[in-house]
């Protein structure tokens, strides 16, 4: 696994993207419940940015 992530393979991108994609919705989830705007949608934009890294890679 280390080699993996040591030799930046388009694998190990996407793992870490799709981490991230997770993070961010649940991120946003809980920024949606606390009512706070902004953080919402800095948080669907980078769940959105995160996603289109996993297509691409």
């Amino acid at each position: 696994m280390l080699a993996t992530i040591v030799n930046a393979s388009a694998t190990a991108v996407q793992v870490f993207a799709l981490v991230a994609v997770i993070v961010f919705v649940i991120a946003g989830i809980i920024a949606f419940q606390e009512k706070t705007i902004w953080a919402t949608l800095i948080c669907g934009g980078l769940a959105f940015l995160s996603a289109a890294v996993i297509f691409l890679a």
